[in-house]
């Protein structure tokens, strides 16, 4: 449940429940915020790097693509919060599986190849990634760098090691 594929719609799910205990919206969610996987992760990325000076320029702008009719700063700081939440639970959940294996591998620096939207386009998701990897694994040295196309650079390279494994045998 780290993938861009499912952020959005964990944090959709926290919104429903807010707006049906009446905490948000004035308890009123739109036919569009009710439709599962409406709100994509790209929602949370441009929510995350709006800022409350702005008005909630970017935040105001989702919450009108999600047909929300009703809303007000109140709102809109919540859906930071929630968003926030998500963001930094996905990359802490990234972080712990990538500390399993910076503590397995008996290098003194290892670079990480990380690949995908979520990585790319979040505004904190490096820094939220990093910081935990830091606290988990505090005697390693790593660097975190994008890869472009790396699950397509990755499945190339498992055929390689397999073709070479099969003509070895």
């Amino acid at each position: 449940m780290i993938s861009g594929m499912y952020m959005g719609e964990i944090a959709r799910q926290v919104v429903i429940k807010l707006v049906d205990a009446g905490c948000l919206f004035d308890g009123v969610a739109s036919e569009k915020l009710r439709t599962p996987m409406a709100f994509l992760t790209k929602y949370i990325s441009e929510i995350e790097s709006d800022e409350e000076f702005d008005n909630f320029v970017k935040t105001r702008q989702v919450l009108d693509e999600l047909d929300v009719e009703r809303y007000r700063v109140a709102d809109c700081l919540v859906m930071q919060e929630v968003c926030s939440v998500v963001s930094t639970r996905a990359a802490y959940l990234a972080a712990a599986g990538i500390s399993v294996l910076l503590d397995r591998v008996e290098k003194p620096e290892v670079t990480i190849g990380v690949d995908g939207s979520l990585y790319r386009y979040h505004p904190k998701f490096h820094d939220l990634i990093t910081e935990k990897l830091s606290q988990l694994s505090p005697h390693k040295k790593f660097k975190l760098m994008l890869s472009h196309d790396g699950s397509g650079k990755g499945a190339a390279l498992v055929a390689a090691v397999a073709w070479r494994i099969y003509c070895s045998n």
